[in-house]
């Protein structure tokens, strides 16, 4: 008894140990689901705004184990920010204002539409640090790619998201709309016709399954129908051309 006693004393004493070398304050770099188990399958007890301090406590599997507000759960790992890396995301935002109006007038001459949700950051690598996410279907003026990065103002603020999946377009859209989620209404192709959907469909990129998803088009909405390829039916929603499964039309 007196052996399991101190084997089971010392286990505690390791314990202690290892959450102690994980406890310290961290500020979180975008919003996060907040959720009772360290997988996507864990039950979600909340969420966990962008810039909020939460003490890290462990890890597991990729998964941060964090106490916020009280309450200990998991987020999903490498978007916690130590105070340095958060005062230095602070002041990149702060002076890239000025770099990103300079950018506007000395020659970005194009837009993009960024095809999927992607996160915003401050250099052009995994590791960089994320400042932002940009959401699906939005117009960016676009600066130009390098090493599979595509270089972009988003909240004018200048960054990098991962190269392929963009649409760039000729000419960059007024300064006021540049860098919002809405896309400017293109002119319906000549031929097509409207329609209304029948069903909530995804709005891809290709007429595939594979096709990136760029937004969700509620039922109900009108669209311009413009032509169908192997049981897909290309549209134009919000100005932008894709693709929904054919066979949802009233």
């Amino acid at each position: 008894m007196k052996k399991k006693a101190a084997f089971l004393g010392v286990l505690l004493s390791m314990l202690m140990m290892a959450s102690s070398a994980w406890a310290a304050d961290f500020t979180v770099a975008r919003d996060m689901n907040f959720r009772a188990a360290p997988a996507v399958t864990g039950q979600r007890i909340g969420s966990v705004p962008k810039g909020a301090v939460v003490s890290k406590i462990g890890e597991m599997n990729g998964w941060d184990n964090v106490t916020y507000r009280g309450v200990t759960g998991w987020i999903h790992g490498g978007n916690l920010m130590t105070a340095e890396q958060a005062a230095a995301a602070a002041a990149f935002q702060a002076g890239a204002q000025t770099a990103a109006g300079t950018a506007q007038t000395a020659g970005v001459t194009k837009t993009a539409v960024v095809n999927a949700g992607m996160n915003f950051r401050a250099q052009p690598s995994m590791s960089g640090q994320i400042l932002n996410t940009v959401p699906a279907g939005t117009t960016v003026p676009y600066i130009g790619s390098s090493n599979g990065w595509d270089q972009i103002i988003y909240n004018g603020v200048q960054g990098w998201i991962a190269g392929g999946r963009i649409t760039i377009q000729n000419s960059a859209a007024p300064a006021a709309a540049a860098g919002t989620a809405a896309a400017v209404p293109a002119a319906a192709p000549t031929g097509s016709v409207a329609g209304t959907l029948k069903n909530t469909m995804n709005f891809r990129s290709a007429p595939a399954l594979t096709g990136s998803v760029l937004s969700v088009i509620p039922s109900g909405t009108v669209v311009q129908y413009v032509s169908s390829a192997n049981g897909w039916d290309n549209i134009v929603y919000q100005g932008m051309s894709g693709w929904i499964k054919s066979g949802n039309f009233r």
